[in-house]
């Protein structure tokens, strides 16, 4: 009796390792839904409000990692310094990242208007994409975490 609830454990703790394996692909998608969100809400209160950067930061919550990102990117105005980790996020998305969040406030309004379009649909398609990869990956990463657990259950009776 002990040796089946043992393997049943061992079951349990491999499938959730696999769901928390996962979780990077959760974050990516949460990641880009959120920065879709910030840049639509941005570029209409640029066009209609016309709010001040600091003022547009504080105005809105997000969740997760980019309320954290967006909370680094507040502080970096007295700082001068922005540092992030988005461990969750390649280099090259790192770095778009990086690029669009330092060319906030640096131009005019049309012109940001255009950055901020520009913007769109590439965030636009990200978000699909990490929403379907997480789909995909999610359930993948506990289905393998519950075999690897039965793998290891068969090898040892």
């Amino acid at each position: 009796m002990l040796k089946i609830l043992g393997f049943f454990l061992l079951v349990a703790c491999s499938g959730f390792l696999g769901w928390h394996l996962s979780g990077k692909w959760k974050k990516r998608k949460d990641f880009y839904k959120q920065w879709y969100l910030f840049n639509e809400r941005f570029f209409s209160d640029l066009s209609y409000l016309r709010l001040p950067l600091t003022e547009f930061l504080k105005k809105y919550t997000y969740k997760s990692e980019f309320s954290e990102f967006v909370s680094a990117y507040e502080k970096s105005f007295q700082t001068k310094t922005l540092e992030i980790d988005l461990r969750f996020l390649s280099e090259e998305e790192q770095n778009a990242a990086l690029e669009y969040f330092l060319a906030l406030g640096k131009s005019d309004a049309a012109s940001q208007s255009v950055m901020l379009r520009s913007y769109q649909e590439l965030l636009e398609q990200k978000k699909n994409e990490t929403a379907t990869d997480y789909e995909k990956r999610s359930s993948l990463y506990v289905k393998l975490g519950v075999l690897f657990g039965l793998l290891i259950m068969v090898l040892f009776v």
